[in-house]
């Protein structure tokens, strides 16, 4: 092998007329088609332009748990993770005074009901004019009132009875009177449509009779014997004339019943009037005891409604004491409890996550970059904390843009950020056996895509090849 020095080679065509060997061909034409690739896969594989955006995940079908009054709590009934059903006590509280007032309250409710009761004994014994009251106690005030009602009845010899008696013999007389005149009113009915028939029998034989005599005329015979034509329609004229008789003498008959029923019910009518309302002192007594009754009864029934509201009252305070859950699903405790702890009112101290649950995650963005963001844009959720390039990204898209910003404090001052809603379509990431579920309020980087080109065109704009 011959070596050449510097100035050999300056002006030599060693170089150029020497064949290169085969690796030269070898690596030339894989660069070559390295290129190729590489330019055939730029033009398709998509650059995306993203905002980047903190947050954190959202479960649906989450709801929480608040107690409804203050309290110690005495017994927790559910542990951390349980399932607990719809109205099941999840802890007790004590206050140190719960049941006193319901107690007292109880006692004097079931005192005034007792009292109804009374009442309606009372009102019995007036309406049925037998003292069912008792000469002692409570009663005896109303005991003396039946007595006084009774005794004036007795001497008043107010019969009711008799009255009714003599009512319902003139109904029966008035149903009399009516059906016999509806008896009329048939009768006329049969009588009319007897005298319709017998008119039409009488017109078709009148005109037989006065084609019969024009044909006798004709022929200039003559005969003095009546015709059988002639003595037929003297039959009909008679029967007809016996009908309408018949029809005259019932109608006025159906006249009369009306003129009688009339009547009748006007004297049935005066008699109710006085059934009805009788003018006797012992009525009067009646009246005003009854009209005492309803006073007494109607302030009893406030007085009953005004303790069953305080009763209703106390009764959700005792109730407040307990708190239960509110749906089906899995308990959790927002914060750590232990019995005898205190709980104030109306401090969220649980949630209960369902069974049918649904994520979304709540994306903040700046309020420099929420131009480039719309609804329906593609978005990648990394999960914080796992491996994006391991396990990937979960894909969804804008569903939601404030109209309105948010104020944050951070280190560098207040900034104004707009809460973005995004969809997940899924919530889990798997690689080989290695699988990571998205959980509530887990910290996300949303990375939302404005816009995308390919590879190719990001180089061509890089090298000035395309604007």
């Amino acid at each position: 092998m011959k070596l050449y020095n510097k100035s050999e080679l300056r002006y030599s065509r060693i170089f150029f007329d020497k064949r290169p060997p085969a690796y030269a061909f070898i690596l030339i034409f894989s660069t070559l088609a390295t290129l190729i690739i590489a330019f055939a896969v730029s033009a398709y594989l998509p650059k995306n332009y993203i905002v980047k955006a903190r947050g954190t995940s959202v479960i649906t079908g989450t709801e929480y748990v608040s107690a409804l009054s203050n309290g110690k709590i005495v017994t927790l009934h559910k542990k951390e993770g349980d399932s607990v059903k719809a109205g099941e006590v999840i802890l007790s509280l004590s206050s140190g005074q719960e049941g006193l007032q319901t107690e007292s309250l109880t006692k004097q409710l079931d005192k005034l009901k007792a009292k109804e009761s009374l009442f309606q004994k009372y009102e019995q014994s007036l309406n049925e004019k037998v003292n069912y009251m008792a000469n002692s106690g409570e009663e005896q005030e109303y005991y003396g009132k039946v007595e006084y009602y009774l005794s004036q009845l007795s001497s008043e010899n107010y019969n009711d009875g008799s009255q009714y008696a003599k009512l319902q013999e003139e109904y029966t007389k008035l149903n009399k009177l009516v059906a016999e005149k509806s008896q009329l009113e048939t009768d006329l009915s049969s009588y009319q449509s007897q005298l319709a028939n017998l008119e039409a029998e009488l017109a078709t034989l009148s005109v037989q009779e006065t084609a019969e005599t024009n044909s006798d005329s004709e022929t200039n015979s003559s005969s003095t014997d009546s015709s059988p034509n002639s003595i037929q329609l003297e039959q009909l004229n008679t029967k007809i004339s016996e009908v309408k008789t018949k029809i005259e003498t019932t109608t006025s008959s159906i006249q009369g019943k009306g003129t009688e029923i009339e009547s009748l019910q006007s004297s049935i009518r005066e008699m109710e009037r006085s059934y009805n309302d009788p003018t006797s002192q012992a009525y009067n007594t009646y009246a005003q005891l009854i009209s005492e009754l309803g006073t007494a009864r109607a302030a009893n029934n406030k007085s009953i409604t005004e303790l069953e509201a305080n009763l209703g009252i106390s009764t959700g305070q005792d109730r407040g004491l307990t708190v239960s859950a509110s749906s089906d699903g899995t308990l959790h405790y927002v914060t750590p409890l232990k019995q005898g702890m205190s709980v104030q009112q109306n401090q969220t101290v649980a949630e209960i996550a369902g069974s049918d649950r649904e994520a979304y995650v709540e994306a903040f963005v700046l309020a420099t970059d929420i131009s480039r963001v719309t609804v329906g844009a593609e978005v990648d959720i990394a999960i914080t904390g796992v491996n994006s390039q391991k396990f990937g990204t979960l894909k969804g898209a804008v569903t939601q843009i404030d109209s309105g910003t948010i104020t944050q404090e951070t280190q560098n001052g207040n900034v104004s950020l707009y809460k973005v809603v995004v969809a997940l379509e899924e919530l889990t990431l798997k690689k080989d056996e290695e699988i990571v579920v998205l959980q509530k309020d887990m910290p996300v980087e949303a990375r939302i895509v404005y816009d995308n080109e390919t590879y190719l065109d990001w180089i061509l704009e890089l090298l000035s090849f395309k604007q």
